[in-house]
């Protein structure tokens, strides 16, 4: 398959809480993510809330190649992908998602013990759009998770309303005992901060400059609820139904 080509369709997850779709990636065939070459990576679009697992979670993936004609599209790679806490690592784990079309490479990282990061950028001063890139990871994993990048094809770089930049996702797990280094570039210029969760104080902002731009960082400390929805099932006749 060359480059480049159009991707749409799906990734979603599927945790013990509800087992009801997450969407970590969402594109219709109507705005497919352009890809050029194969270091580019899908820009994932979720989860708006941290994943929980304690035995199982699910992975479906089902991404498809836009055509000129849409009869003519393809299925750019199909799965399912379980996986156990029992086989628990705190090491980023890398499936391949092998297809007729392509090899997909998956990357996630089971994190114990974690709080919910949701992130918040909100420009105070400068352009009404934001032309940069806003990276995260955590000072024990190196692997950074891209959270926002105005080089990105259909990245809404136009700021909503308040001031506030369109974080293509805006949730990061933080172990307990690591913090949550956030970087965000403009241009030739970039800033580092390093955010950590203190019991007692759930909301933590800081205010920097960055070029012409000054910002608003504001980050909101969450548990992690592990625990099943309630009344998740409704057993019928021999059934139990997800409810």
């Amino acid at each position: 398959m060359g480059y480049p080509i159009n991707v749409y369709g799906t990734v979603l997850a599927r945790d013990q809480y509800d087992y009801r779709c997450i969407h970590l990636f969402k594109r219709g065939r109507d705005n497919p993510q352009l890809i050029r070459s194969k270091k580019d990576m899908l820009t994932l679009t979720g989860p708006f809330r941290a994943l929980a697992v304690t035995d199982s979670m699910f992975f479906e993936v089902h991404l498809k190649i836009k055509s000129d004609d849409a009869e003519a599209d393809q299925d750019f790679s199909k799965a399912l992908l379980e996986h156990s806490a029992s086989h628990h690592t705190r090491q980023p784990m890398a499936v391949q998602l092998k297809s007729c079309l392509s090899t997909v490479v998956m990357v996630y990282s089971p994190v114990a013990f974690a709080v919910e990061a949701s992130l918040e950028v909100k420009i105070l001063r400068g352009a009404s759009y934001f032309n940069g890139k806003v990276t995260a990871w955590t000072t024990g994993n190196k692997n950074k998770i891209t959270l926002y990048d105005s080089k990105v094809a259909s990245t809404q770089t136009k700021l909503g309303t308040g001031g506030f930049v369109a974080l293509t996702r805006p949730i990061v797990a933080v172990p307990l005992d690591e913090g949550l280094v956030l970087k965000v570039s403009h241009k030739a210029e970039c800033f580092e901060l390093v955010l950590q969760h203190d019991v007692g104080h759930d909301v933590e902002q800081c205010t920097l400059t960055l070029g012409s731009y000054e910002l608003l960082v504001k980050v909101v400390w969450t548990a992690v609820d592990r625990q099943r929805r309630p009344k998740m099932w409704e057993h019928i006749g021999d059934l139990d139904v997800l409810w």
